[in-house]
């Protein structure tokens, strides 16, 4: 049976590349906002794949993404993820991330899909955390729409799953970096270890700030992309199901740090600038606790050789703007 996949971005196309890899049909919904039109155009021509153009707020396209295919799991990534600025209008976040899931979940009813996994987001949990993060543990203060509407998404994957006897799982994914098909270039669009490496192979400094010295959670997108794999798959009962996705702890200025240090050994000249620059972290002050347990998860990737493959891939020319 096939898998459906809302957005191939980052997490999407290395999901889409795996399923592939082991025979599982993939059909998918882009809407070209933030992603390479050339690297879905290559994902679109593998045998088993298939592309639709178009939005989850569609639900025409949604209805073509799903009619007739014997889809067994919709893997919802499509959003605006990001909290920068000059990403998207507050308008086009609250359309994509609120109104896009209800019309996947909607679309799902009437054609009897009964999965859906979601890419959530371990900052629902809020800035300054401490002792040990469960998922019991309470959301936080948010400072953005896109990790705001997780939230939402969350708790509207929970009604449905209620009302319409389905299975919704939400991944609480950490900052994630490494390399996929579709590797981002353009700023707003980054995570910020992605982004690290991408400056450091130019000669630009690495600009951090006071909140740089907040831990956080981190995964490698391979991981992440295995995971939302297995999660399609695993035997859960009806219901809504969480778990904290993510496999070390570290402060982003750490994070620049360890992309300063894979420089240096290349050969690159690496600054840090701003208040966040200064190595006088202590411990990381919370530890992560996860449900993947329950299914003897392991993470495959650490944060050093992943910073090291992402710089090298930058390094080799210039990627885009």
């Amino acid at each position: 049976m096939t898998v459906a996949i809302t957005g191939l971005g980052y997490f999407g196309s290395l999901l889409a590349q795996r399923l592939l890899a082991t025979g599982t049909p993939v059909v998918a919904l882009e809407n070209g906002f933030a992603t390479d039109a050339t690297a879905v155009a290559r994902l679109a021509q593998q045998s088993g794949c298939r592309v639709i153009e178009g939005s989850v707020c569609d639900p025409a396209a949604v209805d073509a993404l799903l009619a007739g295919r014997r889809v067994r799991c919709v893997v919802h990534l499509a959003a605006q993820a990001s909290a920068h600025p000059a990403a998207a209008s507050p308008a086009y976040t609250e359309e994509v991330n609120l109104r896009g899931p209800r019309v996947v979940l909607d679309a799902m009813v009437r054609h009897a899909v009964p999965r859906l996994v979601f890419a959530s987001s371990f900052r629902l949990y809020g800035p300054d955390l401490a002792g040990t993060i469960t998922e019991d543990t309470p959301p936080g203060e948010q400072a953005d729409l896109s990790h705001l509407s997780k939230l939402y998404v969350e708790h509207l994957l929970a009604m449905y799953a209620g009302r319409h006897d389905l299975t919704t799982v939400s991944l609480r994914f950490g900052l994630a970096y490494g390399l996929s098909p579709v590797m981002k270039t353009a700023r707003p669009f980054m995570t910020a270890p992605n982004l690290f490496c991408l400056q450091a192979a130019r000669g630009q400094p690495l600009q951090l700030h006071e909140m740089a010295r907040r831990a956080t959670a981190l995964l490698h997108v391979d991981d992440a992309a295995r995971l939302l794999a297995a999660a399609a798959e695993w035997p859960l009962a009806r219901g809504h199901h969480v778990y904290n996705a993510a496999a070390e702890v570290a402060s982003v200025a750490a994070v620049a740090r360890l992309v300063q240090q894979a420089g240096r050994r290349r050969g690159l000249d690496v600054r840090l600038t701003g208040p966040g620059a200064d190595d006088d972290e202590g411990p990381a002050p919370f530890t992560l606790s996860s449900r993947l347990a329950q299914w003897d998860w392991r993470w495959r990737k650490t944060l050093a050789p992943g910073i090291a493959e992402v710089l090298d891939y930058f390094a080799a020319g210039d990627r885009g703007a």
